[in-house]
């Protein structure tokens, strides 16, 4: 990094950027040119926009190397521009000096000067590790703008942009990539407004552990792109409960009933596990009481030191689980690294009780981090709790030879007395009890529901778990952000009222309902779609009516993805519903049907499941009006050439334009990825792309294209080789991604 500082310091120049704007009395702010109101206060501001020049401050010309190869890479493309006078060159010095020192330090990754644009840090690890090289340089530019604003004096005042990307690259003989002027002006194409925007790949690689809000990315040329905004780490309340050593939350939970002998069992294993370590697994089906049975427990041992993390509040991800149970490290994603961190904490605040929740959400990853995990408290003489539904049963007793604990549903005599203590109304009290069938979670939504809606007893009721979730969802929708939305639009003109506490309240309700939501038991067809219809919805406006209430906050992550898994998880069930659906009553009578199909078409798209969303699309082919009917054919194109090699011969190309395509555009979408690979290894006949294409096209699930990658590279074992091989036939050494927590790093070598 020493000798990229010096070349960054040795040559800094200014070129003179034309900036078309309008400005804001109100806000006090600068907006591109193509607005015509204040996105902040709504203030018209005007029809003839302001310009200036500004002073873009740019490497001088520097020698490229002759590439050897491509290679795969994230990068951060930093601009930096100076409102005010042209810098002096004695400025230009200073300048040069502070900006090596922002971009230094970076761990596994290279700084790049491209010559009349900016500069790139690179690294090889990933989307995710370029998204945190980002992060960090941002954080480092934060600081040190007053500093640089000061050397150029006069009032100047910095703009600096970043966007993080992964780009498939010339690279040199030594490893560093070559940019040329076409990929830098395909790379720098972003306007500076002191803002990191990160890319669809990177959003989607770091989407399970990151906050991200979708905006409009100005470009150079006054267009829009879009772009994703991160707001910060993700922590929703409940998560504040799972991490905390007190245990107070418990006493607030529902009433504990009818639990007494398995409640006995884990005091036993508690006494034994002072001896030895001793682990637990509670088994019980969707609503029995796993999570109560615990917190009773803990309720009960307030002299317990307990740490506990759920795999259902981000979707199985090993590392946001592991953040639930220690502060992680910036840099790592690496199971051993995780686990080496949870076990520093449990030695640290000497931690007897180690609780697991929901195994039967644990995503790929999770396995080897958590035997790491368990093997590492064999000797600490500790209580391990692990608590599952029977599908995540093998996982557990894989993990664990200890005790298990089968719940069974609640006797009648328990579940009364449950709905007696919920609801003070008997009539309604013992109609819950009735419908029940001895899970005590029906009867916790019961009673809010009753409550909601002021149930009398004696009328139509939900008779099901997923009736009662879908009508407590209507409510939540027509009733409580109904509340809220006329209170941002007085007649009297915009007024920002304060509506935080009631979003807060109303995504904390929502967070308290993803495990309600995922019950796994979709007998109720009817039901599933009709609350994930409402669910989207209620995701969007929240995040609307937060954005205009001025406090921008990103789309509900957390229920995006709780969609997207019940989408997946009852896809079967859902396609019979919606099948039944268009056959009883006509497309063109269910309006909602294309749709509905279109967006579980959608979702197995985005999960790579070809197959499947083909049989979505073709039913909302089938209900879809004519200017929608272009596009969902489109999309049955493109899972067919996934599915057939004779479809995926006919649309790729050979690798003659490759080059100048890549010059033009070097960031590569993860679909796209195989394909690309695929024509480096026909237009250099090198096998190593071969063996890259096969692998990209695996961890997309592109069954045609792998097949056909592997025939090229047995067929190119053979021939001479046109160039030097590709990167990966090296023996660089580099660690390959696992598949689905980043698209991108699945694909490396």
């Amino acid at each position: 990094m020493t000798k990229q500082g010096d070349s960054l310091a040795a040559g800094l120049c200014a070129k003179g950027v034309l900036y078309r704007f309008l400005y804001c009395d109100g806000c006090r702010r600068e907006w591109p040119a193509e607005h015509t109101s204040c996105p902040e206060c709504l203030r018209w501001l005007g029809e003839k926009p302001q310009q200036r020049t500004e002073w873009q401050l740019v490497p001088c010309a520097h020698p490229d190397l002759p590439p050897a190869g491509f290679d795969l890479m994230g990068a951060v493309a930093l601009s930096v521009r100076v409102v005010g006078f042209r810098p002096a060159e004695a400025a230009l010095r200073a300048a040069a000096s502070s900006l090596a020192q922002v971009l230094a330090g970076e761990p596994n990754a290279g700084v790049l000067p491209v010559a009349e644009r900016g500069w790139m840090v690179w690294t090889r690890r990933g989307p995710r590790q370029a998204f945190r090289l980002g992060c960090a340089l941002r954080d480092r530019l934060e600081t040190a703008t007053p500093g640089l604003e000061a050397a150029f004096g006069l009032g100047a005042r910095l703009r600096w942009g970043l966007w993080v990307d992964e780009y498939v690259l010339p690279v040199g003989a030594d490893g560093p990539p070559v940019v040329g002027a076409k990929a830098a002006g395909a790379i720098f194409w972003f306007e500076p407004d002191g803002l990191l925007l990160a890319a669809e790949g990177v959003f989607r690689a770091n989407h399970s552990w990151e906050h991200f809000v979708c905006i409009p990315a100005r470009r150079l040329d006054g267009s829009y792109g879009n772009g994703y905004r991160p707001l910060g780490r993700k922590r929703p309340s409940a998560l504040d409960h799972l991490s905390a050593l007190d245990h107070a939350e418990a006493a607030r939970q529902t009433p504990f009933v009818g639990r007494a002998r398995a409640l006995a069992r884990l005091e036993a294993a508690w006494r034994a596990s002072r001896r030895a370590t001793r682990s637990v697994t509670i088994v019980a089906p969707p609503g029995a009481g796993k999570t109560r049975l615990v917190g009773e427990w803990l309720r009960r041992h307030a002299e317990a030191r307990a740490i506990r993390g759920n795999f259902s509040l981000f979707g199985g991800d090993v590392t946001s689980f592991a953040y639930q149970l220690a502060q992680l490290p910036a840099d790592t994603l690496a199971p051993r690294a995780l686990a080496a961190r949870v076990l520093g904490r449990i030695d640290r605040e000497r931690v007897d009780v180690l609780v697991l929740d929901d195994l039967h959400w644990a995503g790929a990853e999770a396995p080897g981090f958590l035997e790491r995990l368990l093997s590492g408290i064999a000797s600490r003489r500790m209580l391990v709790v692990l608590s599952t539904r029977p599908a995540g049963r093998r996982l557990a007793r894989a993990l664990s030879a200890g005790e298990e604990i089968r719940l069974r549903p609640l006797p009648p005599a328990s579940v009364a007395e449950l709905a007696g203590r919920l609801i003070g109304a008997p009539e309604v009290a013992a109609r819950a009890a009735r419908l029940a069938a001895g899970n005590p979670l029906f009867v916790e939504q019961f009673a809010a529901w009753a409550e909601e809606s002021a149930y009398p007893g004696n009328g139509p009721c939900p008779r099901t778990l997923h009736q009662l979730i879908a009508a407590r969802i209507r409510h939540l929708e027509e009733v409580r952000l109904g509340h809220l939305r006329p209170s941002l639009f007085p007649l009297g003109g915009w007024v920002r009222h304060e509506v935080e506490g009631e979003l807060d309240e109303i995504e904390s309700e929502i967070g308290r309902w993803l495990d309600r939501l995922e019950t796994g038991d979709y007998a109720d067809r009817t039901e599933v779609v009709q609350y994930l219809t409402r669910l989207e919805r209620i995701n969007f406006e929240i995040f609307m009516i937060s954005m205009l209430a001025g406090r921008p906050r990103p789309r509900s992550s957390r229920l995006g993805e709780a969609i997207d898994r019940l989408m997946m998880g009852s896809a079967d069930r859902i396609l019979a519903d919606m099948a039944a659906r268009a056959r009883r009553a006509g497309a063109a009578e269910d309006p909602n049907l294309w749709r509905d199909a279109r967006r579980a078409g959608d979702c197995a798209f985005d999960d790579f499941r070809w197959r499947l969303a083909d049989r979505f699309y073709r039913l909302a082919l089938a209900a879809a009006p004519g200017w929608e009917e272009a596009e969902i054919e489109a999309r049955r194109r493109a899972c067919a050439r996934r599915l057939g090699v004779k479809a995926a011969r006919r649309a790729l190309a050979d690798g003659a334009g490759i080059l100048d395509e890549l010059d033009r555009d070097p960031a590569v979408d993860p679909l796209r990825l195989p394909e690309v690979w695929l024509r480096l290894g026909q237009r250099f006949r090198s096998r190593g792309y071969y063996r890259r294409a096969e692998k990209a096209a695996a961890a997309i699930g592109d069954r045609a294209l792998a097949r056909i990658a592997r025939e090229a590279a047995e067929a190119a074992r053979a021939r001479p080789q046109e160039v030097s091989p590709a990167p990966d036939e090296r023996g660089s050494g580099r660690r390959s991604g696992t598949a689905r927590a980043s698209t991108r790093s699945a694909t490396r070598p």
